[in-house]
């Protein structure tokens, strides 16, 4: 069986660094153990000076932010995040789809309406999104966003989410979002609580603030 390579400290037994050279893809699995069996370990402190580790963020929260969560309702913070401009946006896009798709019966949705709507499905944990039209590249074509619908809504959150000063610590890992839809980007994870889900990548601190999201769509994706 194989000896684990010797450390820095350690002299070889020949007095000198062996040169191992780089396996290269037709070695078999065994071939490689067998070259990097001679490969030397370096034990080094990783010394960093203060320059380099000290925290150059600000933790200075926008004025508008510190007043409401001092006096502010938890509606009044759901209102900082979703403002009046993308609920009218969402209003206007809603009425016109209902139109698209049948002109004799418009949905005629307002924004009070929709606020009401949106407390129901916030009590019941269950957030829909709606869609965005426009000028859009095609399916063909290789900068098309499969999130077209409703990128308007992320980027808006996104830079909602974005004026919260960044901790020093931060993660950014995968979350799932439980669904019973049906959806090609929906995910089956076996392993997981929720099998279906969709997929997201999320940056957070460590109080689980979430200062950017995206989601995953099986695409190459350099949004995030």
């Amino acid at each position: 069986m194989a000896e684990d390579p010797p450390l820095i400290n350690e002299t070889p037994v020949d007095g000198e660094v062996p040169q191992i050279p780089f396996p290269s893809k037709q070695y078999s699995q065994y071939s490689r153990r067998t070259t990097m069996k001679g490969l030397v370990w370096k034990v080094k402190k990783l010394v960093l000076n203060s320059a380099q580790t000290a925290f150059l963020g600000s933790t200075t929260h926008p004025p508008e932010l510190r007043d409401q969560a001092a006096t502010g309702t938890p509606y009044s913070i759901f209102s900082y995040f979703l403002t009046s401009e993308i609920l009218e946006k969402i209003v206007e896009e809603s009425n016109l789809y209902s139109v698209q798709k049948n002109v004799t019966k418009p949905l005629n949705l307002t924004e009070t309406e929709l606020r009401k709507f949106y407390r129901y499905l916030c009590q019941s944990s269950n957030i829909p999104t709606s869609g965005f039209t426009g000028l859009i590249p095609g399916r063909e074509h290789p900068q098309h966003d499969r999130l077209y619908k409703i990128r308007p809504i992320i980027s808006h959150l996104n830079e909602k989410f974005a004026s919260v000063p960044m901790e020093q610590r931060l993660s950014i890992d995968e979350q799932m979002c439980a669904t019973k839809v049906a959806h090609f980007m929906k995910q089956y994870l076996p392993n997981k609580p929720h099998r279906w889900v969709f997929k997201l990548y999320v940056m957070c601190s460590v109080k689980g603030y979430d200062h950017k999201f995206e989601i995953y769509t099986g695409q190459k994706n350099e949004r995030f």
